[in-house]
């Protein structure tokens, strides 16, 4: 199982917002983990790149540990989207939510 997955075949314009790129690739039904990554730290920021479907949102600057927690993730739960899931990564661990 590979860690990291593109999809080539998916058309995304390079100059779009994050969000708005993540909620075009849901749109033409990407399955696979998003994780946003922005330096805007205030709450509606990052609960826009949730609602635009997004998995988890990382802020930077972004760390080494950040990165080992993603990849630890993965390795446990795959890199498939989950409907209502939202991982949270925490200075010492990650949880993830099922939201209603």
């Amino acid at each position: 199982m590979s860690a990291i997955s593109v999809s080539l075949s998916l058309s995304v314009c390079v100059s779009q917002s994050g969000v708005e790129a993540t909620r075009q690739l849901r749109a033409q039904g990407f399955g696979k983990l998003i994780v946003g990554l922005t330096g805007n730290a205030m709450k509606d920021d990052v609960d826009a790149f949730i609602d635009a479907g997004a998995d988890s949102v990382i802020l930077k600057p972004v760390t080494v540990h950040q990165i080992n927690q993603l990849i630890e993730y993965i390795s446990k739960y795959g890199n498939e989207h989950r409907e209502n899931n939202t991982i949270l990564f925490y200075d010492d661990h990650y949880s993830h939510t099922i939201g209603s």
